[in-house]
This record gives C-alpha cells, sequence and structure tokens, in this order.
C-alpha cells in the first residue's frame, strides 16, 4: 500500500501551476530510482 504523501503532493500542484502540467508529467515521466528521491525532495 502507498502511503500518500501530502507535502509532496502540494509541492507538484505548486509546480504544476508555474511550469505547467506537460512539464512535470515529462519531467517526473523519466526519473530512474536514481533521481527519483531528490525530485521528490525538491518537490516537497
Amino acid at each position: 500500500m502507498i502511503v500518500p504523501n501530502k507535502k509532496l503532493e502540494d509541492g507538484l500542484d505548486v509546480r504544476r501551476a508555474v511550469l505547467g502540467d506537460d512539464h512535470v508529467n515529462r519531467t517526473r515521466g523519466g526519473l530512474t530510482a536514481f533521481d527519483e528521491e531528490f525530485d521528490d525532495m525538491i518537490s516537497e
């Protein structure tokens, strides 16, 4: 079961408002196991 991360969800909402859905989807879609944790951290 995946536990929702409210801080991450809020951060991604802000990123989407500023950068647009296409950019965030493209960026998040290309994450690897190596950089996913870092991207989550900066989004929070």
